[in-house]
């Protein structure tokens, strides 16, 4: 019997098996929040690292936000997920009650 697989599509949970080759996915369990012709965008969710927000971005004093590893893409970008909807310019829904990105500016303020 053959089975059907199924589709990456947002708002997935993808895990990855247990790997002694690859650091960044090992027992990773990811989001999919977006996925087409271009490739596809993710973010790990039980990665979080001794970092707090407040120790990455400079204005904001805030330090009750965990940050998680991402992987081995775009070390250099700070994305983040949140339930604030279009309260923030821009943000990408990924399902129902959780957005992805948006006006960093905004969140900024709304945290402070």
């Amino acid at each position: 019997m053959a089975l059907n697989p199924i589709k990456p599509e947002k708002g997935r949970l993808l895990l990855a098996e247990p790997s002694i080759h690859e650091h960044y996915f090992h027992r990773a369990v990811i989001l999919l929040a977006d996925h087409g012709r271009e490739g596809s965008v993710g973010f790990t969710l039980n990665k979080p690292v001794d970092i707090q927000l407040s120790d990455l971005v400079e204005d904001l004093s805030e330090s009750s936000y965990s940050v998680h590893l991402g992987g081995p893409v775009s070390k250099d970008n700070l994305f983040f997920l949140h339930t604030l909807g279009a309260t923030v310019p821009e943000a990408i829904h990924i399902m129902p009650g959780l957005w992805w990105g948006g006006d960093f500016n905004m969140v900024k303020k709304l945290i402070q």
